[in-house]
């Protein structure tokens, strides 16, 4: 006896190897997912950059995101700088680190959508391309995006002498040989000075030889002090390396007109008529640990200090080169506005104070700047 003249031993056998089969396809995607998930994690919080457009000028946007994974799919999101749209994200990842997915507006009356395609760097690094209807200008566009993961082991933590050399390196390379001066850090380590600064610290365990950032200090300090040298260089001492820093400020109106190379007719109302006004002044962070969130992290904390000295109104000054500015996406993220772009911002300082710009080299530096501002 069976069913329909089938045996019933035939059935059950023909259902066990349909199971089996099922079983071993599911078995084989689950490993070969975990094996996708383990070769290539992309569970985690970035910083991407993309080409964009806007009033018809090119432009490179940052924007911050978060990415989930599940063995080969990949869900997430991320915000437009300055409009807070927010966008969905969804993908599959393959052999290779080959990834490919669609992107939508969370808004359903926003009819952006595209796709992106990106390729995974060994060190979690994704670049690629993106291609899409761009609402805003109502066509078909298309650009580079990367993603750039954000850096979480490090520290905020303030300014002390020794840590002064290892600040002006940076500085040096990032924003030209000679901009920031040892007597403005020093000044902003001094109790009740109108400076502070927060440095970004990676930390690795001790060691008995002096760190990076110590024997840069004993040479500083020895041409200023010799005596100097046994209090500030331990035997023993934990290994650190500075990776960015963030110089800010509070002024009044007469320090404000000594900082910024502004006409005062040339400034914005609100800002003339503040009494206390906070300076987001210099921010840098090291080669090799841009676009990971510690620039951000290094703003976040500096207007957090401004904040605490009951200001009014706090801005910055960005410098631009090939049409963008440095701190732009960072200023839009904090909520700041575009007041002001001044040509030749840094030119007869530059020529005073003798220090070489990246962008033009010798001075003076012919760099256009613009002067953010965020009330309180």
């Amino acid at each position: 006896m069976g069913l329909l003249g089938v045996a019933w031993s035939n059935i059950i056998v023909g259902v066990a190897a349909a199971l089996l089969v099922g079983g071993l396809v599911r078995v084989k995607d689950y490993a070969y997912d975990r094996y996708l998930e383990y070769k290539f994690p992309i569970s985690g919080e970035y910083i991407t950059t993309f080409e964009d457009e806007e009033d018809g000028e090119e432009f490179v946007a940052t924007a911050p995101a978060t990415l989930e994974q599940k063995g080969r799919q990949i869900e997430g999101s991320t915000v437009m700088p300055g409009d807070d749209r927010e966008w969905i994200l969804q993908g599959e990842i393959a052999e290779g680190g080959y990834m490919n997915g669609v992107y939508y507006a969370l808004d359903p009356h926003d009819q952006g959508i595209g796709n992106f395609f990106l390729y995974v760097n060994h060190d979690r690094r994704m670049e690629g391309l993106w291609s899409g209807y761009d609402e805003v200008n109502e066509k078909i566009n298309s650009g580079r995006y990367t993603f750039t993961p954000v850096l979480n082991s490090y520290e905020i933590k303030e300014l002390t002498t020794n840590r002064i050399p290892a600040v002006i390196d940076i500085a040096d390379d990032q924003l030209g040989r000679d901009y920031l001066s040892g007597e403005t850090l020093e000044e902003s380590v001094e109790e009740e000075s109108p400076y502070f600064t927060k440095l970004a610290v990676t930390e690795s365990g001790f060691s008995e030889e002096s760190s990076i950032a110590d024997r840069l200090a004993e040479r500083f300090l020895n041409r200023r002090d010799p005596k100097v040298k046994a209090k500030m260089v331990p035997t023993e001492t934990q290994t650190e390396e500075i990776i960015g820093f963030c110089l800010g400020a509070t002024f009044d109106q007469d320090q404000l007109d000594s900082y910024l190379n502004v006409d005062r007719s040339d400034l914005p109302e609100g800002l003339k008529h503040a009494n206390s006004i906070g300076v987001v002044r210099t921010v840098a962070v090291r080669d090799g640990f841009e676009n990971r969130g510690v620039g951000t992290e290094l703003v976040k904390e500096c207007i957090n200090e401004i904040l605490t000295r009951d200001t009014e109104a706090i801005c910055a000054v960005g410098w631009e080169q090939d049409g963008t500015v440095n701190i732009g996406g960072l200023m839009d993220h904090f909520d700041f506005s575009p007041v002001g772009r001044f040509d030749d911002y840094w030119r007869e300082e530059s020529r005073e104070h003798g220090y070489h710009c990246g962008s033009c080299g010798e001075p003076p530096c012919t760099c256009p700047a613009t002067l953010f501002v965020r009330y309180i």
